[in-house]
């Protein structure tokens, strides 16, 4: 439904939408929501530095470079997981 309302479509026209255009509407969704908290957090460090945001159906853990935070939430009915990798050349194993 929230890919739906992005696109202007009522309840019935969202049946139509491929999971291609769901995916793209929750990665835009992710891309406005990180450009909020780069804005936010830029002050605090202008080094900051963000990626593009992926769908990922699955679970992303961090590596030796990275540290990996996931924070469950609702969009719509749909459970989903928003990941943070955080790392960098500063950055110390999880």
């Amino acid at each position: 439904m929230l890919a739906a309302a992005m696109l202007g479509m009522d309840a019935t026209e969202a049946e139509d939408l491929s999971d291609a255009d769901v995916r793209d509407s929750i990665g835009e969704l992710a891309n406005i929501l990180a450009g909020v908290v780069k804005g936010r957090l830029s002050d605090e460090d202008s080094a900051l530095t963000l990626g593009l945001p992926l769908f990922i159906d699955g679970l992303v853990e961090g590596d030796r470079r990275s540290r990996a935070r996931h924070f469950a939430c609702l969009v719509g009915d749909t459970r989903c997981v928003l990941t943070l990798l955080i790392g960098g050349e500063n950055s110390v194993a999880a």
